[in-house]
């Protein structure tokens, strides 16, 4: 089993955390709408509160609607993170100390790959990235996702992949062996085929 990255970490810790803290809002707003908490008739904000939102209503609500729009922004930033997290930009091919160094770029080596992939029999549509992987031989894993025909035999898809889209990108990194990793999802729509 893979482990994921520190990103994906990361991720899991602050679910669970934001998960508690609205368990336990939800159940303190539970508690306090009980008849035992004595707060069960009294209004939501408060007297005070509602009294002092009255006399600065403009502001409380331009308040309010600041904090969401900065919630949406961080939420949208986050979101955007996610796209980047563990891809892998350059990937080296070789070294000689007097050329210097020969690299592919990683979203060429994926588009590449892809092509090739949506090439395959039965496949209505490919997709390739290179993510980092730490715990694989060369620090990086080929992850593909490739969506076939609902009556496509996915060990004849697996078994094409295998014989003719990854010796390819093996080539283009000269190497021997390249992790990857591959997703089959079945769909209604027919293959398309260029003619």
């Amino acid at each position: 089993m893979r482990r994921g990255t520190g990103a994906d970490r990361a991720n899991r810790v602050l679910f669970v955390l934001l998960g508690l803290l609205a368990l336990a809002g939800g159940g303190w707003c539970l508690w306090l709408s009980t008849p035992r908490s004595g707060y069960a008739d009294q209004p939501v904000l408060g007297t005070r509160l509602e009294d002092w939102v009255a006399r600065h209503e403009a502001a409380f609500w331009w308040s309010v609607g600041g904090a969401a729009a900065l919630v949406a922004l961080l939420a949208l930033v986050w979101l955007l993170a996610q796209g980047r997290t563990g891809r892998i930009s350059v990937l080296p091919v070789g070294h000689d100390p007097e050329a210097g160094d020969t690299t592919v770029a990683g979203s060429a080596l994926a588009q590449a790959v892809a092509g090739d992939a949506d090439a395959v029999t039965d496949v209505v549509r490919a997709s390739a990235s290179v993510r980092e992987d730490r715990h694989v031989d060369g620090g990086h894993r080929l992850v593909m996702v490739l969506t076939v025909g609902d009556s496509a035999d996915f060990r004849t898809v697996c078994r094409q992949v295998e014989h003719s889209v990854l010796p390819r990108a093996r080539q283009a990194l000269a190497r021997d062996t390249l992790p990857a990793s591959l997703r089959l999802t079945a769909t209604e729509l027919k293959p398309r085929r260029v003619v």
